[in-house]
């Protein structure tokens, strides 16, 4: 087949043309979950059908459907600002309708059972179900530097982190990469949403942190000012507490 993309422990071969295998030895068949899921409630949503894992070798293969198109981070820098705003007003819009869609289960997290992700540098996993958004925040707290002192960790816990958010079904890493879009002579199409690894129910605000997640402060890509707001949300407060937590 073609190797589409190799990084990160992962390889995307496509062995047909309407057939892509991501294989890897640690991938999280969660994301199988996470499209079953889409799929059983929307048969129009713009993301990969799920077709099916195997594991050989202590490797795991899993098959989806293909997208046709380009990554929306290598078009971007061509785009005029109306077809950035384009892109922005589609995406608010497959995300308005990811959120109507049922949630994967009254718990936090994604997979069976649900556990919580959080990708920074590293993957962090809960290692007990979440039930409320007060146990969310101890496992964002205890991901933290071990050598943060318990009265630090406390006042953000209860000066900082807020317990009143809704639970959505969230992507996890809708950044550019993961976006496939077609352009056309005067028009933008996104054509799909791939990579559900770290999809699941998280807080509502969940989503707009994880897109500004690999956004640097040196960085002068205007991704930042074609945000989705209108779809997933303005969160600035709880990105500055998540930047705290980061840092």
């Amino acid at each position: 087949g073609e190797i589409i993309h190799t990084g990160g422990g992962r390889k995307l071969t496509r062995i047909h043309p309407n057939i892509l295998v991501k294989s890897g030895r640690d991938l999280d068949l969660g994301e199988v979950d996470m499209m079953n899921h889409i799929h059983r409630f929307s048969k129009s949503f713009p993301s990969p059908r799920s077709l099916g894992s195997i594991i050989c070798n202590s490797t795991t293969h899993f098959f989806m459907t293909f997208i046709e198109g380009s990554t929306l981070e290598a078009l971007w820098p061509s785009l005029s600002t109306d077809l950035k705003s384009s892109a922005r007003d589609q995406l608010s819009k497959i995300l308005l309708d990811l959120r109507s869609l049922p949630l994967l289960s009254a718990q936090y997290g994604g997979g069976t059972p649900p556990r919580c992700k959080d990708v920074r540098r590293s993957v962090r996993r809960s290692s007990e179900p979440i039930d409320n958004e007060q146990d969310f925040n101890e496992f964002l707290l205890s991901t933290t530097k071990p050598w943060i002192s318990q009265s630090y960790k406390e006042h953000v816990r209860s000066k900082c982190l807020g317990s009143h958010h809704r639970i959505v079904l969230t992507h996890g890493d809708f950044h550019p990469r993961n976006i496939l879009a077609e352009l056309r002579e005067d028009s933008l199409v996104i054509r799909g949403v791939v990579d559900w690894e770290a999809g699941g129910s998280y807080p509502e605000y969940w989503e707009y942190i994880k897109c500004l997640n690999t956004v640097s402060s040196v960085d002068e890509d205007d991704w930042l000012r074609y945000v989705p707001i209108c779809g997933m949300g303005e969160y600035s407060k709880e990105w500055a507490v998540d930047m705290l937590l980061e840092s």
